[in-house]
């Protein structure tokens, strides 16, 4: 609702109920024609021949209609798009909710909470298994983006962690639902207690998983029993305490791109493709990120960090200077900008 006012803001009649259609909302949905001159080309041409909103006949109107939907941030919102995006969240709350006693009825939130304790050193993670101090000036703050943090690593790994699967692209075979991975289920835990969060399950989590257990889990998965392996199980073990971490350089996404991209990749739960092309850069700063230049077309990475800023009510593109400069974030205003 909030961005619909914007839409209509300053056009008379101000009822949004004597503005807006059903129709110009079905076409509208998704565009974001302040980035994409894709969008904004279409959107104009809608509006001048009248296709859009038919029943604000005078011209001053659409004229400042048109200004307004021009100048909007981000992309603009239906109550469709709002429930297909919540099939994105919605494995995301399921993996968060594990943190917590199965019998806690609040949401997620107040709930996680009710068990922060802040912690020595403030930290966000940037790329994954990656942690970085986080600048005194966020400290007041810390809670709310150790939340963040814990979200964004359920939507970067979904689909190893809990059985749902991205969705189906119509072009391609339907992606297999996997096994969760015991070791980022570890890992979860162990980030939920760095950013501060100390529930029980969360020290559970962070402390299961030895290499023992997840050799036995994996032979296990292949149809095997481990009392009748329990060589390979041991050998397997071994290998696993061996693996290191690639260093891997966190890069800016691009929030614009020449390609277009089609409507349906806009909103919902991600395609396989795009979930994996986009998830080395679901991290704290690409969501504070600023959009930058508009570009022939939006992309999925803009797309996303569109969702979370605005299920989160994000408002600010504010990151400290000394994480910007750390990681090379040339579009990240610092701090202190107006």
């Amino acid at each position: 609702m909030r961005s619909w006012k914007t839409i209509c803001y300053n056009i008379e009649p101000s009822s949004l109920a004597s503005i807006v259609d059903e129709a110009s909302v079905r076409q509208l949905q998704a565009l974001a024609p302040g980035t994409s001159r894709s969008d904004a080309f279409s959107v104009t041409a809608l509006l001048q021949d009248g296709t859009f909103f038919p029943g604000l006949r005078i011209p001053a109107a659409r004229a400042q209609l048109l200004t307004n939907i021009m100048s909007f941030d981000g992309m603009i919102p239906s109550l469709f798009t709002f429930f297909e995006d919540l099939k994105y969240l919605e494995p995301a709350a399921k993996i968060l909710r594990k943190l917590l006693p199965e019998r806690e009825k609040r949401s997620l939130w107040p709930a996680l909470s009710a068990y922060y304790f802040t912690p020595a050193r403030s930290i966000f993670e940037c790329p994954q298994g990656q942690f970085n101090n986080l600048d005194p000036a966020w400290s007041a703050d810390a809670k709310m983006r150790g939340y963040y943090v814990l979200w964004l690593f359920a939507l970067r790994n979904f689909p190893e962690m809990i059985n749902i699967a991205p969705r189906k692209d119509p072009t391609k075979s339907k992606p297999q639902i996997v096994e969760p991975n015991p070791r980022l289920w570890r890992e979860f835990g162990s980030l939920t207690l760095k950013v501060g969060f100390r529930t029980p399950a969360a020290e559970a989590l962070a402390s299961q998983g030895t290499h023992q257990e997840l050799a036995s889990k994996i032979i296990q998965q292949q149809g095997f029993q481990v009392e009748h392996n329990r060589d390979a199980v041991e050998d397997l073990s071994l290998l696993l305490a061996r693996l290191r971490r690639a260093n891997v350089e966190y890069s800016p996404p691009a929030f614009v791109a020449d390609d277009v991209l089609s409507a349906y990749r806009r909103y919902g739960r991600p395609f396989e493709e795009d979930h994996h092309n986009d998830k080395d850069v679901l991290f704290l700063p690409t969501i504070y990120q600023e959009a930058g230049e508009s570009g022939g077309d939006i992309t999925t990475a803009f797309r996303k960090r569109h969702m979370f800023r605005s299920f989160f009510a994000i408002t600010t593109v504010c990151l400290p200077s000394t994480v910007a400069s750390m990681l090379g974030l040339t579009r990240i205003r610092p701090l202190n900008c107006p």
